[in-house]
């Protein structure tokens, strides 16, 4: 494992950039201090409290002083950012989670300033440390926002979902999902965007959209090939979607990330 440092900002006691071989295992081990970790490329399954949750970019968690975990890094490697709250950090998201219950989220508005952070690190300047500040204040913001657990959809819009997700890559239409689950696609339509907080189409944009951030960050596949394998059959487009939900072209978040 290796890891790149910056000045702590008021917000963290340490920020650090640390990574880790691919298909490899970390041993259960407990950490002295509250931490917080965002990955930035790879993947990598946490197991704790009896449970196993997989992880990547656009993922947050938190993991408690003495809680007992192990992890297993996927193939190709990953990267990600550690940062160490500070004890005004930590009654700040107190007020929004349980942080003794290991806590972790997933929101993709934590994406680009995440890579933000991870070039600050990379590549640090007499400013680097003001602006990291910045960035942890808006990456424990973005944590506390997303602190609350949807509603359990009912049994048929867990389907809808499902099935969103299984063919968000080729084509899609509304009166197909209905069609599956054997709603009305006004009533389709509506209970989705109440419960899910989108509607199926900017559902089925961001797992495309994701679906390519991991592809981007994981290896070289050519963009022009990710753009076709995410259902964009023009790359001028992808690269709009692309920069419009991660604030970064597909070439510059590769970058960020590798």
């Amino acid at each position: 494992m290796k890891a790149a440092a910056l000045s702590a900002p008021s917000c963290f006691s340490s920020l650090r950039l640390a990574t880790y071989p691919g298909d490899s295992e970390m041993a259960p081990h407990c950490h002295e201090v509250d931490h917080v970790g965002l990955p930035v490329s790879g993947r990598y399954l946490e197991r704790t409290r009896g449970r196993e949750t997989e992880h990547r970019l656009g993922d947050i968690l938190y993991c408690p002083a003495g809680e007992l975990h192990s992890q297993y890094f996927a193939p190709g490697g990953m990267t990600k950012l550690l940062l160490a709250p500070t004890a005004e950090a930590r009654a700040y998201l107190s007020h929004y989670l349980r942080l003794a219950e290991a806590p972790h989220r997933r929101s993709d508005r934590l994406v680009p300033v995440a890579l933000r952070l991870v070039r600050e690190l990379r590549d640090p300047d007499p400013q680097s440390a003001l602006i990291a500040e910045g960035l942890g204040f808006e990456i424990l913001g973005h944590f506390a926002r997303e602190r609350g657990e949807p509603p359990r959809p009912a049994r048929w819009l867990a389907s809808a979902r499902d099935y969103v997700h299984a063919n968000a890559l080729g084509p899609l239409s509304l009166a197909a999902v209905a069609r599956h689950v054997g709603r009305e696609p006004g009533e389709l339509s509506r209970s989705y965007r109440r419960l899910f907080g989108r509607s199926v189409g900017e559902d089925a944009r961001a797992v495309r959209l994701g679906t390519a951030a991991h592809l981007l960050s994981a290896g070289r596949q050519p963009i022009a090939d990710i753009a076709a394998e995410c259902g964009y059959f023009d790359q001028a487009h992808f690269t709009r979607a692309f920069k419009a939900a991660y604030g970064l072209t597909p070439g510059a978040f590769r970058a960020a990330a590798g």
